[in-house]
């Protein structure tokens, strides 16, 4: 009984081994091994745009807006008393690695935190962010009225709205109307932002297409004397288009200073979180917000608007500010150019090789 027993063991385990080497011999681990590295390979493609989806999209989002009053002993910057400016960062650090910074911290306390804070108004402060230390912070608001103004220059402006001036004269004021003067300000601004669209579609078009005429005239001028074809007709045919093309030059330049006269004219008065009152010309003006007072679907929208304004605008700043438009228009450009250089040229190789290709046959006579 045993006997057969173990004949039977080893009948059953040849028959696994071969089954084993039938399965290794079709490939089918491989298959699976394949299948295996291209879903990780997935995995951590999806896992790696998600990350940075996570961490770039959420400075699209209109973050709160915080205000920091400092005690008397630790105020920066020639005691300026009061910060403010959207919290970045914060992080746990032991006392010892701040340094001189961290003179004044508690007794028998290791460990502090510290909050990196953008307080942007480097035109004034001279830096865009600084480290706050949570000893030397007497107070922590976040008021509603709080606003940051995005410019073209000199980066966002963190403070509070004060006052519109036209002309030197002021004709609102948040003190005496909030909701007139948040409406004026909106209307003003919407009017300002399409005075620039057209002093750019001036600068950048038109002018642009004058100049590149004028040019042509000139090398035409040129060639008409290297071919001794300079005759006094047609010079003159010349001289006629030049004099026609300076004409619209000087009307788009008339048409070009009087948008700057009217862009120079509206001024809004702000004031930063200690009470500095400062002038910013409306032509200077992106947009501005006090994300605060935003209820959820106003920061959904206002979401959706920066992240749209990132991949349709310019850049400005020297590529630290606004959008990443011409890198994207590249980007696209020089790929459809790539494909319809190699697409041809790919067509006809595989069309060659396919038809027209000899290949050689090696034959061995036994």
């Amino acid at each position: 009984m045993a006997h057969s027993e173990h004949r039977q063991f080893l009948k059953t385990s040849g028959t696994n081994k071969r089954s084993v080497r039938k399965w290794i011999a079709n490939g089918t681990p491989w298959v699976w091994l394949n299948a295996g590295a291209v879903a990780v390979s997935i995995a951590m493609v999806v896992g790696l745009v998600g990350l940075i989806a996570v961490r770039g999209l959420v400075y699209f989002w209109p973050q709160e807006l915080v205000e920091l009053r400092l005690h008397a002993e630790h105020r920066q910057d020639s005691a300026q008393p009061v910060w403010a400016g959207r919290l970045w960062s914060e992080e746990i650090v032991s006392v010892s690695r701040l340094g001189k910074s961290g003179k004044g911290a508690p007794p028998n306390q290791d460990y502090v935190e510290r909050m990196l804070v953008k307080t942007g108004n480097r035109d004034l402060d001279g830096f865009d962010f600084r480290w706050f230390i949570d000893f030397q912070i007497q107070q922590l608001n976040t008021p509603k009225d709080l606003t940051v103004v995005e410019r073209r220059e000199w980066g966002n402006f963190y403070g509070y709205l004060d006052q519109i001036k036209s002309e030197n004269r002021i004709i609102a004021s948040v003190e005496n109307d909030g909701e007139k003067f948040k409406s004026m300000l909106d209307e003003r601004l919407a009017d300002v932002l399409n005075l620039v669209e057209e002093t750019k579609s001036i600068e950048q078009g038109d002018i642009g297409k004058i100049n590149f005429s004028l040019e042509k005239l000139r090398l035409k001028r040129k060639r008409l004397a290297l071919e001794n074809e300079d005759t006094q007709a047609n010079l003159a045919e010349v001289a006629a288009a030049e004099s026609e093309l300076d004409k619209r030059y000087q009307a788009l330049q008339s048409r070009r200073q009087d948008l700057y006269s009217q862009l120079e004219q509206d001024v809004l008065v702000v004031r930063t979180a200690d009470g500095r009152s400062v002038d910013i010309p409306f032509s200077q003006i992106v947009n501005y917000m006090q994300p605060n007072s935003m209820g959820l679907f106003a920061k959904i929208k206002r979401f959706f608007i920066n992240g749209y304004n990132f991949v349709s605008e310019e850049p400005r700043e020297a590529n630290t500010e606004g959008g990443v438009f011409p890198a994207i228009f590249g980007t696209v450009v020089m790929v459809l150019l790539m494909a319809l250089l190699v697409t041809p040229f790919g067509v006809i190789a595989a069309i060659y090789l396919r038809e027209y290709a000899r290949q050689g046959i090696v034959t061995r006579t036994v």
